[in-house]
């Protein structure tokens, strides 16, 4: 799973590498140096829960 990052900060929610990459092209219209960054599925459970 991928999220989309701006500035470190997560601008997504996790979503598949596709979804993640098309969103990215979309928030790039508005905002620049973002960055995918792959996210492991229990890191992304464990912080949901918190």
């Amino acid at each position: 799973m991928f999220i989309v990052c701006y500035k470190g900060k997560p601008m997504s929610a996790p979503l598949p590498k596709l979804a993640a990459t098309e969103k990215l092209l979309k928030l790039s219209r508005s905002f620049a140096n973002l960055e995918l960054v792959e996210v492991r599925q229990q890191q992304w459970q464990t912080a949901s829960n918190i």
